[in-house]
């Protein structure tokens, strides 16, 4: 599976995130394309991802709770917790 169809895949089965290639879980967009579907997402990817704002924002405007996956560190930045959800 390349990147284009891992992207469209997600569309409606956002759970096979976990099945793909190690080389397609490094790559940042598909990771925010899996997290745009579900921010379960975030709890099974690379942990250098769940460092990342731009990840960790796209999941937390989904849902708060998925700060708990985040790393700990976005729990006081006030751009990641202003826009949360609970």
């Amino acid at each position: 599976m390349n990147k284009k169809e891992a992207i469209k895949l997600f569309e409606t089965q956002p759970w096979t995130f976990k099945d793909l290639s190690a080389e397609l879980k490094k790559d940042k967009d598909v990771v925010i394309a899996a997290i745009k579907q579900s921010f379960y997402i975030l709890e099974h990817v690379d942990p250098l991802f769940k460092k990342d704002k731009e990840i960790v924002l796209t999941a937390v405007k989904q849902n708060g709770g998925a700060l708990e996956f985040a790393d700990k560190s976005f729990r006081k930045d006030k751009k990641i917790i202003l826009p949360l959800k609970l």
